[in-house]
């Protein structure tokens, strides 16, 4: 073999050999370029997984986020729309509590301690007003012990109850002195006889004895006024010696149902009566019927026009 025929083999040899660790070289290098293309890949493939993670993230929380602000704006409508209708009761509540002007000005956090607390106030103004209301009840009652009505309850009365024109007639008694018999004392009978439809009055004539030791000396004897009264037409019977305060059993002696005088306290200087009025006890027990007196006539005034 010539030498040049060998170094054609050897060149072919080495291109065979070249070849052949070539490609081994090549591929190595592509399955490093792949292994980083593919680690690139997936790490190109993984890195947008947060972001996508992120993202829904962020559109769940933008999405409660804008729930929540959508239901508290319909909540804050809610109470928008209901605060009017809680306002009315509240202040249907403040037209019944004294307003602020009606007390003296106090600091700021004095009003505000009492605007905090309702229930304090509303009791307060509750108990100052059951204050009022039982300072009122006191002089209703006092009023009405004043005004007590007197007259009889002729609306009860039925047909053929005493009083009546087809019932027995009622006993009515009136007492008192009647020195110089006047039209003041025969206007007072007058008014008795009247009291009922059926009447039978009788008139207690207090004596002398009596008169004089609890009033006072009399111009006529009590044998002229026990005369005087029996001619006024109003009187059924005279009662001679009557007695200075009538008791429970003078009513029943005499059968009387009712003792009729002026409602003023008539003062009892004898002592027999309680509370310093002669007819106390007839008014609490319903013994007693009212008449009125006659202004500008009486006897004390008719035995002072003849001293002048």
């Amino acid at each position: 073999m010539t030498a040049r025929q060998k170094r054609t083999e050897a060149n072919k040899s080495s291109s065979m050999s070249g070849s052949s660790k070539r490609p081994r070289a090549y591929e190595e290098e592509e399955e490093e370029e792949a292994g980083q293309q593919h680690d690139h890949m997936h790490r190109h493939h993984q890195a947008p997984q947060p972001t996508a993670v992120t993202s829904s993230s962020s559109a769940s929380s933008s999405t409660s986020s804008s729930s929540s602000s959508s239901s508290s704006s319909s909540s804050a409508l809610q109470r928008r729309s209901q605060s009017p209708e809680k306002a009315a009761p509240r202040q249907q509540q403040q037209q019944g509590r004294p307003s602020s002007s009606s007390f003296p000005s106090t600091t700021s956090s004095s009003s505000s301690s009492s605007s905090a607390s309702p229930s304090s106030s509303s009791s307060s103004s509750s108990s100052s007003s059951s204050a009022s209301s039982s300072d009122d009840e006191g002089e209703t009652d006092e009023g009405e012990r004043e005004q007590i009505d007197y007259r009889p309850k002729l609306e009860l009365l039925q047909e053929g109850d005493p009083g009546t024109l087809t019932g027995v007639p009622v006993r009515l008694y009136a007492d008192g002195i009647f020195d110089l018999f006047h039209f003041g004392h025969a206007k007072a009978l007058e008014q008795a006889k009247k009291l009922y439809p059926h009447t039978y009055l009788m008139v207690g004539c207090c004596s002398d004895a009596v008169t004089h030791q609890y009033k006072g000396i009399t111009v006529m004897s009590e044998e002229e006024r026990y005369e005087s009264l029996r001619h006024c037409k109003w009187v059924d019977e005279v009662v001679e010696d009557a007695p200075w305060v009538v008791t429970d059993e003078f009513l029943v002696e005499h059968n009387i149902d009712y003792v009729c005088h002026d409602a003023l306290p008539y003062a009892d200087t004898s002592g027999q009566a309680d509370d310093g009025d002669v007819y106390s006890h007839l008014k609490r027990n319903g013994k007693f019927l009212e008449t009125q007196r006659t202004d500008g006539i009486s006897t004390s005034d008719i035995i002072n026009r003849g001293k002048f």
